[in-house]
């Protein structure tokens, strides 16, 4: 597990062992998962263990003879691995974030605590997998507390409000774009695999956040929240779109009325953030987009006639997907 071997040789090879004697293999990957993610003293085991466990989580959760055991420790460790989402350590976020995604495939999250009421006949193991998905909803906000650290803390350092590093001709590194499309691929999956009771749960916590937050320079860390935001979107359209769209073009729209921001050659990161979420958010779900057009076609209507070229072809990607919508 530890070895300089290619991590995807050494999973296939666990995942080879797991299928042959789970009973043999499986308690020894997680008790490893659950001795490194306690302490932050040796990251490259925890990264190792974790990425064992991925290969073998299709395993864990088969129900075949051999992974009772380990199938009523899977959940708990799903707890245990969120610190693993650590903005100074890129590739233990990227195995956490990879291992999570496996998990939330094979794992609807639901409730199930209650499924006793309605079944006479579930196992001891069975009762106690139920009892812990009720933690399921506690899981997910923790996950998008998480996300909002790492988020935060993935801003240009450099950057102030004032003075926006945002150009027409800034492109992201390769790291940055990594780490963006890890971020919507995790939330993808996990909110994906939510019912509607924790999923509604997952969607008012992230518009207080983006409510009562302050604005975030819009370069990295606002590319990144807006691929948050468009993930709920898809998965929870309605109430995402019935709280973010007006709270956004009311802010554009005072921002307007406020400033000469037709004439200004270069806006406010505060602007340009809220403008991205706006943008990116249209591209969510189209059905859910579609009473909002009449609030949504003046503010593209001024966004054209700007002198800004940033905010110009904002409106102009807006008007590209709504013309893709409605085609």
């Amino acid at each position: 597990m530890y070895s300089r071997m290619n991590t995807n040789h050494i999973g296939k090879i666990f995942k080879g062992l797991a299928e042959l004697r789970p009973e043999l293999i499986l308690p020894g990957i997680i008790e490893r998962v659950c001795i490194t993610a306690e302490t932050t003293a040796e990251p490259h085991k925890f990264t190792a263990a974790l990425s064992s466990l991925s290969s073998v989580a299709n395993v864990i959760v088969s129900g075949r003879r051999g992974t009772e055991e380990s199938r009523t420790q899977l959940i708990p460790i799903m707890f245990a691995v969120l610190p693993g989402i650590d903005s100074n350590d890129f590739k233990k976020t990227s195995i956490t974030f990879q291992f999570l995604i496996t998990v939330s495939i094979l794992l609807p999250i639901v409730d199930c605590s209650k499924a006793f009421l309605y079944h006479d006949d579930m196992s001891e193991e069975e009762t106690l997998i139920c009892q812990q998905t009720a933690t399921f909803e506690d899981f997910v906000l923790q996950f998008l507390d998480r996300m909002f650290v790492l988020i935060e803390s993935s801003s240009v350092e450099t950057t102030r409000m004032e003075h926006s590093s945002y150009s027409d001709n800034s492109a992201k590194s390769k790291l940055e774009s990594i780490a963006e499309a890890l971020i919507q691929s995790a939330g993808h999956s996990i909110l994906g695999q939510c019912s509607q009771e924790i999923l509604d749960s997952a969607t008012k916590k992230l518009i207080n956040y983006i409510k009562g937050s302050r604005a975030m320079e819009p370069r990295v860390a606002g590319a990144a929240m807006s691929s948050l935001c468009r993930v709920f979107a898809r998965v929870n359209g309605k109430d995402t779109y019935r709280a973010l769209i007006p709270f956004l073009t009311e802010y554009i729209e005072t921002h307007f009325k406020e400033n000469d921001a037709i004439e200004m050659e270069k806006q406010r990161d505060d602007f340009l953030y809220y403008l991205q979420l706006l943008t990116t958010l249209i591209r969510g779900h189209p059905h859910e987009v579609t009473p909002y057009i009449d609030t949504l076609l003046p503010i593209i209507d001024v966004l054209l006639k700007c002198k800004c070229k940033t905010t110009a072809r904002s409106g102009a990607i807006m008007i590209s997907h709504l013309m893709i919508i409605f085609s």
